[in-house]
């Protein structure tokens, strides 16, 4: 964004240095639900851009994640379904762990019940 001169920069330079695992980094949950949502509802981002943008960050070498699969499967859920990020991350949870969703929402019962069949 360069929104920042001293701390533009120095992002930009972590990003690279992340990027070809010159750096390691751990991107929590709870900060790409948080991006998510300020890049939608803020930047009236698309979702489609969000996806490619927060996954492929998630694929940079640096980014040592142990829940990648997880993070990288919500995103591909919140893409493709009209479902809240941190709704399409405990879909994406329950079915890599192969678990079920006991929820009183029953559009998110209804929404893992479809990805669930399709597997």
């Amino acid at each position: 964004m360069g929104d920042h001169q001293e701390y533009s920069p120095n992002a930009v330079k972590l990003f690279e240095d992340v990027q070809i695992g010159n750096k390691q980094i751990i991107i929590l949950e709870t900060i790409l639900t948080e991006c998510v949502f300020i890049l939608s509802s803020v930047y009236k981002v698309p979702k489609q851009d969000i996806y490619d943008s927060l996954s492929g960050l998630l694929l940079y070498k640096g980014v040592v994640n142990i829940d990648k699969e997880t993070l990288l499967e919500g995103l591909k859920i919140y893409n493709s379904r009209n479902l809240h990020i941190v709704d399409s991350i405990l879909i994406a949870k329950a079915l890599i762990s192969g678990c079920e969703i006991y929820s009183f929402d029953q559009k998110l019962n209804k929404e893992f019940e479809l990805l669930y069949n399709q597997r």
